[in-house]
């Protein structure tokens, strides 16, 4: 009785929260002098033994409508890579030439032009973390879109299934490790934000896999210079990893954007041909009246 009444009491908090922070932070419209879009980030990777379900994969990008700016993450190489893009038609494309690893596996597709593409080593164990940005011209704003994966929790065991099984311990230790310490992943984002403020003042989006959750020490740092997509939504919480062996899912995926863009219809798309749900939001850009864009940098590197 007492632990359901916990419950109760917890449920409430976090509803009158999450009530309270869409009261002051919910999306204003700001009339015609917007560009608007939609943008997803997916890992479409950890299919198991199977061939990669190109089919089934870009039908889960493409439900609904097919975003116009796609992260992608773990994104198939040879063949199946080929498949996918092709199914998926872009006309524009950004995808690692140095990289190894995780960075090696990282796309931006867009149906706007990419004028220009970086790659970004992030710190790392062994795994190759990184993210690549493209510079995105929507219709005269140059914005920066840059796809994020970071290293995984480990070890991370996994049953006859392929579900990743940890003990209630483990992820109490987990937890008291993401929440109080810092990690390879919030050396990442540091090192991350610093080479993007550093050398760019235009719009960002970052779409990735940070595989941490939300209020970790990482996430914090990111959330305290940009805004997550999916707050202050009831999605907030929503797992996006779900190939493990747990009542609740784990929320690892995300979507966060500078102030000059604002977020709405956020959501997790709850579809997925491997172990990720896609992270879906419609953009809005105020257009800015300049007759040039000072915030636009070179960074070497082909877009398309």
């Amino acid at each position: 009785m007492v632990q359901r009444r916990l419950m109760v009491i917890v449920t409430l908090i976090i509803s009158l929260s999450i009530g309270i922070a869409w009261a002051v932070c919910r999306p204003r419209t700001h009339g015609p002098d917007l560009r608007t879009f939609s943008a997803m980030t997916f890992n479409v990777g950890d299919v198991g033994r199977r061939a990669f379900p190109v089919a089934d994969t870009a039908a889960c990008i493409q439900a609904g409508e097919r975003p116009d700016l796609l992260f992608l993450q773990e994104m198939p190489v040879g063949k199946s890579g080929r498949e996918l893009q092709a199914a998926l038609s872009y006309p524009y494309r950004s995808m690692a030439t140095t990289g190894q690893g995780k960075l090696a596996r990282l796309m931006v597709l867009s149906v706007f032009p990419i004028a220009e593409t970086r790659e970004i080593v992030l710190p790392s164990r062994s795994k190759g973390a990184g993210a690549l940005c493209a510079v995105v011209d929507v219709g005269g704003e140059m914005i920066e879109a840059c796809s994020v994966h970071l290293d995984e929790i480990e070890p991370k065991p996994r049953n006859t299934n392929g579900d990743v099984v940890l003990t209630a311990m483990e992820i109490f230790r987990f937890l008291r490790m993401e929440f109080f310490r810092d990690t390879v992943r919030t050396q990442s984002v540091r090192a991350l934000t610093d080479a993007i403020m550093k050398d760019t003042d235009m719009p960002v989006i970052f779409g990735g896999d940070f595989n941490t959750v939300p209020g970790s020490r990482t996430i914090r740092h990111m959330s305290g210079l940009f805004r997550d997509a999916l707050w202050p939504t009831p999605a907030y919480f929503t797992g996006t990893y779900h190939k493990i062996a747990f009542p609740i899912n784990p929320r690892i995926d995300y979507l966060f954007v500078s102030n000059q863009l604002v977020a709405r219809d956020s959501r997790v798309v709850r579809r997925s041909a491997g172990d990720h749900y896609p992270v879906k939001a419609i953009m809005e850009l105020k257009i800015r009246k300049t007759d040039g864009f000072p915030g636009i940098r070179t960074f070497g590197g082909a877009g398309q």
